[in-house]
């Protein structure tokens, strides 16, 4: 049931459509978001390392990671860890995430997307924009993944408060995700007092329920957001492992483009003359 509701996006066909997805939410090339959300749970069990489900905000959860697509719907999940651990750890235990470190979004050029603008010395320039997956500070920054700038608004430029406010808009999806499926299956908003085991399964559970009631086209009610609080938002940066020197240039050059071209949106790209 979980394989035929929750499909990785692993063809270049299934890749295009994500694509798709994200066509109006302003994030040139973005495919999927990625976050994490926490469930509550009732530990009776002692031989647990209680400690471990302790999550930031001080009580015992669970740890679930998802990407999602740009129409709200789970692509690929992970439920079910210690509320303790960090989202930049428990997703790199996924077997997508394994993919993408493989080049799954790199490997097909045709659904790269080409972006003119103007570079910090004023000449024209074309950045080659791969299929993106949409991370917060919490997730190391890749070549198919984008994070927003770091640091107090105040410090940053206006070009990267830019860059943050289309990547947040963007990557909204997915905590608006999360959101609906507490609303919808309203057991998750309140403490699972099961065996964690049994709290996860039911988590994975609602997630192939969304999946399957959002393909049928069945409306979410306003009136099942009422007290939905998302648990995703991070104070603070959660510590990150080193990446290949070049991977990250690249994909520096990348966000480093992507906030140029953003920048300049509202001003027309100028094409030098021909003399």
């Amino acid at each position: 049931m979980q394989d035929r509701f929750i499909r990785m996006p692993t063809t270049r066909a299934e890749i295009e459509a994500c694509i798709q997805s994200f066509s109006r939410r302003g994030f040139p090339n973005a495919c999927l978001a990625v976050d994490g959300c926490h469930v509550k749970v009732e530990l009776a069990d002692q031989n647990l390392g209680l400690q471990d489900f302790i999550c930031y905000k001080g009580f015992y959860s669970l740890n679930n990671m998802a990407y999602v697509d740009g129409s709200g719907m789970f692509r690929a999940v992970l439920c079910g860890w210690a509320g303790s651990s960090a989202d930049g750890g428990v997703i790199k235990e996924m077997e997508f995430t394994k993919l993408l470190q493989n080049g799954l979004l790199l490997q097909y050029p045709t659904l790269y997307k080409d972006l003119e603008y103007l570079d910090r010395m004023g000449h024209l320039a074309t950045l080659h924009v791969p299929p993106l997956v949409l991370a917060d500070s919490a997730f190391g920054m890749e070549t198919w993944q984008m994070t927003p700038y770091k640091g107090d608004n105040l410090a940053a430029t206006s070009a990267e408060r830019r860059f943050n406010w289309i990547h947040s808009s963007a990557r909204v999806v997915v905590e608006h995700a999360f959101g609906r499926l507490k609303g919808r299956f309203r057991l998750l908003l309140g403490t699972h007092r099961t065996a964690w085991r049994t709290c996860a399964q039911s988590i994975l559970a609602a997630m192939v329920l969304h999946n399957f009631l959002g393909q049928e086209g069945d409306a979410f009610m306003q009136e099942w957001a009422e007290g939905v609080v998302e648990l995703g938002d991070r104070d603070g940066v959660q510590p990150q492992e080193a990446v290949a020197q070049d991977m990250l240039e690249s994909a520096v050059q990348i966000k480093q483009g992507l906030t140029d071209f953003f920048f300049q949106q509202e001003r027309p790209v100028r094409r030098p003359r021909n003399r």
